[in-house]
Protein backbone atom coordinates (compact mmCIF):
# COMPACT_ATOMS: atom_id res chain seq x y z
CA UNK A 1 0.00 0.00 0.00
CA UNK A 2 1.36 3.47 -1.01
CA UNK A 3 1.28 6.85 0.71
CA UNK A 4 -1.23 7.87 -1.68
CA UNK A 5 -3.52 5.37 -0.81
CA UNK A 6 -3.04 5.70 2.57
CA UNK A 7 -4.61 9.65 2.15
CA UNK A 8 -7.76 7.44 0.29
CA UNK A 9 -8.20 5.20 2.72
CA UNK A 10 -11.42 5.72 4.85
CA UNK A 11 -10.11 6.83 8.34
CA UNK A 12 -11.43 3.99 10.41
CA UNK A 13 -9.91 5.63 14.19
CA UNK A 14 -12.03 8.52 14.01
CA UNK A 15 -14.34 9.39 16.93
CA UNK A 16 -12.66 9.26 20.10
CA UNK A 17 -14.19 12.39 21.78
CA UNK A 18 -17.40 11.39 20.83
CA UNK A 19 -16.96 7.71 22.33
CA UNK A 20 -15.70 9.05 25.42
CA UNK A 21 -18.84 11.24 25.74
CA UNK A 22 -20.98 7.83 25.21
CA UNK A 23 -18.71 5.90 27.66
CA UNK A 24 -19.12 8.62 30.31
CA UNK A 25 -22.48 6.88 31.35
CA UNK A 26 -20.83 3.69 32.02
CA UNK A 27 -18.08 4.70 34.19
CA UNK A 28 -17.59 4.34 37.76
CA UNK A 29 -16.77 8.07 39.95
CA UNK A 30 -13.39 6.35 39.73
CA UNK A 31 -12.82 6.17 35.90
CA UNK A 32 -14.16 9.35 35.31
CA UNK A 33 -12.01 11.02 37.50
CA UNK A 34 -9.05 8.98 35.51
CA UNK A 35 -10.36 10.34 32.54
CA UNK A 36 -10.41 13.89 33.41
CA UNK A 37 -6.99 13.28 35.16
CA UNK A 38 -5.36 12.19 31.49
CA UNK A 39 -7.53 13.98 29.21
CA UNK A 40 -9.16 17.31 30.98
CA UNK A 41 -12.26 18.30 32.34
CA UNK A 42 -14.19 17.60 30.03
CA UNK A 43 -12.37 15.07 28.65
CA UNK A 44 -10.41 16.41 24.83
CA UNK A 45 -9.26 13.52 23.38
CA UNK A 46 -8.90 14.66 20.32
CA UNK A 47 -6.27 16.98 21.50
CA UNK A 48 -4.59 14.39 23.70
CA UNK A 49 -5.33 10.78 21.35
CA UNK A 50 -5.72 11.74 17.77
CA UNK A 51 -1.89 12.61 17.02
CA UNK A 52 -0.99 8.94 18.12
CA UNK A 53 -3.17 7.22 15.86
CA UNK A 54 -0.65 8.56 12.81
CA UNK A 55 1.43 5.52 14.00
CA UNK A 56 -1.23 3.12 13.68
CA UNK A 57 -2.19 4.65 9.97
CA UNK A 58 1.73 4.40 9.17
CA UNK A 59 1.99 0.89 10.72
CA UNK A 60 -0.75 0.05 7.82
CA UNK A 61 1.90 0.39 4.82
CA UNK A 62 3.19 -2.57 5.85
CA UNK A 63 1.01 -4.75 4.60
CA UNK A 64 -0.91 -4.75 1.57
CA UNK A 65 -4.67 -3.04 1.09
CA UNK A 66 -6.48 -3.75 -1.58
CA UNK A 67 -8.85 -0.89 -2.09
CA UNK A 68 -11.32 -2.13 -4.14
CA UNK A 69 -12.10 -4.91 -2.35
CA UNK A 70 -10.98 -4.02 1.24
CA UNK A 71 -8.87 -7.24 1.87
CA UNK A 72 -5.67 -6.72 3.46
CA UNK A 73 -2.96 -10.03 3.13
CA UNK A 74 -4.22 -10.63 7.17
CA UNK A 75 -7.12 -13.25 6.98
CA UNK A 76 -9.99 -11.20 8.95
CA UNK A 77 -9.59 -6.63 9.16
CA UNK A 78 -9.56 -7.03 12.98
CA UNK A 79 -5.72 -9.34 12.15
CA UNK A 80 -4.92 -6.19 10.30
CA UNK A 81 -6.47 -4.23 13.12
CA UNK A 82 -4.62 -5.88 15.30
CA UNK A 83 -1.05 -5.75 13.76
CA UNK A 84 -1.55 -1.55 13.66
CA UNK A 85 -1.91 -1.22 16.76
CA UNK A 86 0.88 -3.41 18.23
CA UNK A 87 3.25 -1.15 15.83
CA UNK A 88 1.36 2.08 17.10
CA UNK A 89 2.09 0.78 20.90
CA UNK A 90 5.66 -0.12 19.85
CA UNK A 91 6.36 3.36 18.32
CA UNK A 92 4.59 5.34 21.50
CA UNK A 93 6.38 2.82 23.85
CA UNK A 94 9.59 3.46 22.43
CA UNK A 95 9.93 6.95 21.19
CA UNK A 96 7.14 8.94 23.54
CA UNK A 97 6.32 6.91 26.31
CA UNK A 98 5.36 9.70 28.01
CA UNK A 99 2.33 9.84 25.86
CA UNK A 100 1.23 6.05 27.15
CA UNK A 101 -1.53 7.32 29.34
CA UNK A 102 -3.00 9.55 26.43
CA UNK A 103 -2.95 6.16 24.63
CA UNK A 104 -4.31 3.68 27.78
CA UNK A 105 -6.15 5.25 29.32
CA UNK A 106 -9.64 5.43 27.38
CA UNK A 107 -8.82 1.75 25.98
CA UNK A 108 -8.40 0.78 29.53
CA UNK A 109 -11.57 2.09 30.67
CA UNK A 110 -13.63 1.06 27.57
CA UNK A 111 -13.05 -2.46 27.74
CA UNK A 112 -13.94 -2.29 31.82
CA UNK A 113 -17.61 -0.59 30.68
CA UNK A 114 -20.55 -2.70 29.42
CA UNK A 115 -20.63 -3.98 25.57
CA UNK A 116 -24.35 -4.20 25.72
CA UNK A 117 -24.79 -1.11 24.27
CA UNK A 118 -22.85 -1.92 21.31
CA UNK A 119 -24.78 -3.57 18.23
CA UNK A 120 -21.84 -5.47 16.60
CA UNK A 121 -19.30 -7.17 18.97
CA UNK A 122 -18.62 -10.07 17.52
CA UNK A 123 -14.46 -9.77 15.80
CA UNK A 124 -15.15 -10.92 12.60
CA UNK A 125 -17.83 -8.66 12.26
CA UNK A 126 -15.57 -5.57 12.86
CA UNK A 127 -16.25 -3.99 9.65
CA UNK A 128 -19.87 -4.29 9.68
CA UNK A 129 -19.46 -1.70 12.71
CA UNK A 130 -19.37 0.95 10.75
CA UNK A 131 -22.78 0.84 9.64
CA UNK A 132 -24.27 3.24 12.33
CA UNK A 133 -21.58 5.44 12.63
CA UNK A 134 -18.36 5.00 13.72
CA UNK A 135 -18.56 4.40 17.59
CA UNK A 136 -18.94 0.85 17.15
CA UNK A 137 -16.33 0.70 15.04
CA UNK A 138 -13.74 3.15 17.73
CA UNK A 139 -15.09 0.51 20.52
CA UNK A 140 -13.33 -2.41 18.47
CA UNK A 141 -9.89 -0.14 17.60
CA UNK A 142 -9.75 0.53 21.47
CA UNK A 143 -10.37 -2.55 22.52
CA UNK A 144 -7.49 -4.28 20.12
CA UNK A 145 -5.26 -1.82 21.39
CA UNK A 146 -5.49 -2.68 25.19
CA UNK A 147 -4.70 -6.40 23.33
CA UNK A 148 -1.78 -5.08 21.48
CA UNK A 149 0.04 -3.57 23.99
CA UNK A 150 0.14 -7.30 25.99
CA UNK A 151 1.18 -8.43 22.44
CA UNK A 152 4.49 -5.67 22.56
CA UNK A 153 4.84 -6.38 26.27
CA UNK A 154 5.25 -10.05 25.99
CA UNK A 155 7.95 -9.61 23.26
CA UNK A 156 8.67 -5.91 22.13
CA UNK A 157 9.80 -6.13 18.40
CA UNK A 158 10.07 -9.71 17.66
CA UNK A 159 6.89 -10.28 18.92
CA UNK A 160 5.52 -7.98 16.20
CA UNK A 161 7.54 -9.62 13.64
CA UNK A 162 6.68 -12.90 14.44
CA UNK A 163 2.52 -11.44 14.41
CA UNK A 164 3.32 -9.91 10.56
CA UNK A 165 5.26 -12.95 9.57
CA UNK A 166 2.66 -15.74 10.58
CA UNK A 167 -0.22 -13.98 10.36
CA UNK A 168 -0.30 -12.24 7.05
CA UNK A 169 -1.98 -15.45 5.13
CA UNK A 170 -5.40 -14.46 4.47
CA UNK A 171 -6.53 -18.43 4.51
CA UNK A 172 -6.03 -18.74 8.39
CA UNK A 173 -8.61 -20.32 10.08
CA UNK A 174 -10.13 -18.54 13.08
CA UNK A 175 -8.45 -21.07 15.41
CA UNK A 176 -5.22 -21.14 13.29
CA UNK A 177 -5.18 -17.09 14.28
CA UNK A 178 -5.90 -18.13 17.38
CA UNK A 179 -3.06 -20.57 17.91
CA UNK A 180 -1.05 -18.42 16.45
CA UNK A 181 -1.18 -15.57 18.51
CA UNK A 182 -1.06 -18.01 21.68
CA UNK A 183 2.63 -18.92 20.23
CA UNK A 184 3.77 -15.04 20.47
CA UNK A 185 1.36 -13.71 23.66
CA UNK A 186 -0.74 -16.42 25.43
CA UNK A 187 -2.47 -13.03 27.41
CA UNK A 188 -3.66 -12.08 24.07
CA UNK A 189 -4.78 -15.01 22.56
CA UNK A 190 -7.03 -15.42 26.32
CA UNK A 191 -8.20 -12.52 25.54
CA UNK A 192 -9.32 -12.59 22.08
CA UNK A 193 -11.35 -15.63 22.80
CA UNK A 194 -13.24 -13.79 25.91
CA UNK A 195 -13.57 -11.03 23.55
CA UNK A 196 -17.18 -9.41 24.84
CA UNK A 197 -19.87 -10.63 22.44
Amino acid sequence: MGLQNLATRPSRACGPSRHADALLPDLTGAGREQLNAVYGDPPQLGECFADLVVAHELTHLFHEYDEATGLTDFPRLWVAELFANIGMHGYITEVEPDQLPALETICQLTTEAPSARWAVRELNRMEESLADGPLNYVWFQLGLIVIAKSIWEAGGVTAFRAFSDTLRRRDLSDEQILEAVRAIAPEAQRALRDWPT
